[in-house]
């Protein structure tokens, strides 16, 4: 298909070199480059034609849209705003939803989407979703999950985002099975590699999560997060630090994956790496048992017993089973008894 397109592209190219001042002909040109992922070369060729000729809506479109896809979201917001007399046009109200979003404009995003939009672009409704994910409003992405669920939308990339939603809302069953709907979209690999590493299944998640961080060119931090996981499980700890650390500062937040990038240090030896990773944990969330626990284990690895067991506590008081508070609280009497 590729290939197609781009045979295509280049035989409009001709084309437009011949009768250079043909809008038509730039803006089919155009759209056959956007199909042939030929990005840089879709804006470039905008930009000549506009220099030429008076620019037309459908083009500065085109140009935006390579931008999306080139992940340069101001350059794109640009690109569309100069289009905002055309505001009620459903199709540039989802691209300026889907700049905004890119450039972390969560709340401008989510503005832009009304029910009309949800009904016309399902990537809309998974724009919404993903948004709602992402700011940790967990009811309200759940309640879209199932609004999109009983309007049984066959869409993969939606699908390959509630994969996502289904598993940090703990239902594996339903992720799995929307994993498998969402065919190679990104998400949907994520989904299915987690499930491999949960199957010891480490070469086959690793040659998904290569194929994730290739197409989003280093930018998905679950991906990162995951791949991190693999190394773990295969003994690589120090790989794995790095992979969980740049997962973790791209989510920002994300307790689990700078907890996750604290123990691979651990594990590596790197104790005073490990520790600001926890104190990190910390300052998101002090009243999360794991991350008390964690700094507990280390703390006791190190032989600071009374503040291990000070931390080790205030987990236990937040979470009776915490793992981790029971693991130190094992440390501390193992090291009494020796």
């Amino acid at each position: 298909m590729t290939n197609i397109a781009a045979e295509k592209f280049a035989r409009l190219r001709s084309y437009l070199e011949v009768d250079p001042a043909n809008a038509v002909l730039a803006a089919d040109c155009a759209q056959a480059g956007l199909d042939a992922a030929r990005y840089h070369e879709v804006i470039g060729l905008v930009d000549r034609f506009e220099h030429g000729a008076v620019g037309t809506p459908a083009l500065i479109n085109l140009a935006g849209i390579a931008a999306l896809y080139l992940g340069n979201a101001q350059e794109a917001l640009d690109r569309f705003n100069t289009l905002s007399g055309s505001s009620a046009d459903h199709n540039l109200r989802f691209n300026l939803a889907w700049a905004h979003a890119l450039a972390g404009q969560w709340e401008e995003a989510t503005a832009l989407i009304d029910d009309q939009m949800r009904k016309t672009f399902p990537q809309a409704a998974m724009l919404e979703l993903r948004i709602a994910h992402q700011l940790g409003r967990f009811d309200e992405a759940k309640a879209l999950m199932e609004e999109r669920l009983g309007a049984d939308i066959d869409y993969g990339p939606l699908n390959a985002v509630m994969s996502v939603l289904g598993m940090d809302l703990n239902n594996p069953d339903l992720a799995r099975a929307l994993a498998a709907k969402g065919g190679d979209h990104p998400d949907a690999l994520v989904t299915k590699a987690m499930f491999d590493i949960a199957d010891g299944e480490a070469d086959e998640a690793r040659r998904k999560l290569e194929k994730v961080l290739t197409e989003t060119r280093g930018s998905q931090p679950r991906a990162e997060i995951a791949y991190g996981l693999v190394d773990l499980m295969t003994g690589n700890a120090a790989s794995a630090g790095l992979r969980l650390d740049r997962g973790a500062q791209q989510f920002g937040t994300h307790l689990g994956a700078w907890l996750a990038a604290g123990w691979a240090y651990l594990i590596d030896g790197q104790r005073r790496v490990a520790r600001e990773r926890f104190e990190h944990a910390l300052t998101i969330d002090d009243t999360f048992a794991e991350a008390h626990g964690s700094m507990a284990v280390l703390l006791a690895m190190d032989g600071r017993e009374s503040e291990a067991s000070k931390a080790a506590e205030i987990a236990c008081r937040l979470d009776p089973q915490s793992p981790t508070a029971n693991f130190a609280q094992q440390i501390i009497r193992d090291t009494q008894l020796s």
